[in-house]
């Protein structure tokens, strides 16, 4: 039986979807609820929200890696993007999924990860 996490996937990782909602009419669409692709187009969203009284809410997107490395890679983002908001002072919640730090491969060195 295929989950409705799995089909979500499936088609996000489709070549033509990525194209649509990076290039396409669904850009647009996704730039309402992503603020950027880049740590700097982030910070700049985040700044502009915190301005305004509001608490930012920042998140890199990705979900459920297939190898150790990618998880590290996702950890190390999320450390850039720490060091970043502490550097300016930005006060800001930092969403993070476990899946994106490993948990499928080995759930120990996913929450030393997410330690980290």
């Amino acid at each position: 039986m295929v989950t409705w996490r799995a089909l979500v996937l499936t088609v996000a990782r489709d070549p033509w979807v990525q194209n649509l909602l990076t290039h396409g009419a669904g850009r647009a669409l996704a730039r309402r609820f992503v603020a950027g692709e880049t740590l700097a187009e982030g910070l700049a969203a985040a700044r502009a929200i915190a301005a305004t009284g509001a608490r930012p809410m920042l998140d890199y997107l990705g979900e459920a890696v297939t190898t150790h490395a990618a998880a590290e890679e996702a950890a190390q983002v999320y450390r850039t993007l720490l060091a970043a908001l502490q550097a300016e002072g930005l006060p800001a919640t930092v969403s993070l999924k476990a899946s994106q730090f490993g948990l499928d491969l080995d759930p120990d060195r996913c929450a030393a990860l997410v330690e980290s």
